[in-house]
């Protein structure tokens, strides 16, 4: 059995009830790449302004990523891609085939830890916000700069707080 020509293959999307320059300024934040994927080396190649980013990987994974950014209703889709293969200990360029079950598994441990990720997103952007409630409409600073996430935060996502990812046990 053959491996699949790119080992993981992650895309998720979450509704964040939230201004869109408020989205777009939290995903501009180097710390949010670090709390999705604390193990990869990002290169932003494209930055879409208020639709997203995308990048270049390296590091555990080789590949590419994206964070697409939607508008919708009150809101925005915060659409993610990582689409990229496993690398070598010590290579961070060299693609290392995984065993097809080990891809799966690996897969999915990110899977979910992109997901719980997006949804510390979701709680710091909608922080105060009743269910069912519109999105709470920022007030407009006098400086052009939006508001940030902000990564010490207890709500934030936080490297330090996500556990290990770590690389599969090589059979």
């Amino acid at each position: 059995m053959s491996p699949s020509p790119v080992q993981i293959d992650l895309i998720d999307e979450v509704f964040l009830a939230a201004d869109p320059a408020v989205v777009s300024a939290a995903v501009h934040e180097p710390a949010l790449w670090r709390a999705l994927w604390p193990d990869l080396d990002l290169s932003v190649f494209q930055d879409r302004d208020t639709a997203g980013l995308r990048f270049t990987v390296t590091g555990a994974l080789v590949g590419t990523s994206e964070i697409w950014l939607e508008p919708w209703g009150d809101g925005v889709v915060v659409h993610v891609f990582l689409r990229a293969d496993a690398t070598r200990r010590g290579q961070p360029a060299q693609v290392h085939q995984l065993r097809p079950r080990v891809a799966a598994r690996w897969a999915k441990r990110r899977s979910l830890h992109t997901k719980r990720q997006l949804n510390a997103l979701k709680d710091v952007l909608e922080a105060g916000r009743e269910p069912g409630e519109p999105a709470a409409q920022p007030a407009r600073p006098a400086a052009p700069a939006g508001p940030a996430m902000q990564p010490a935060g207890p709500a934030a996502p936080q490297a330090s707080s996500i556990g290990s990812l770590g690389r599969p046990a090589r059979r």
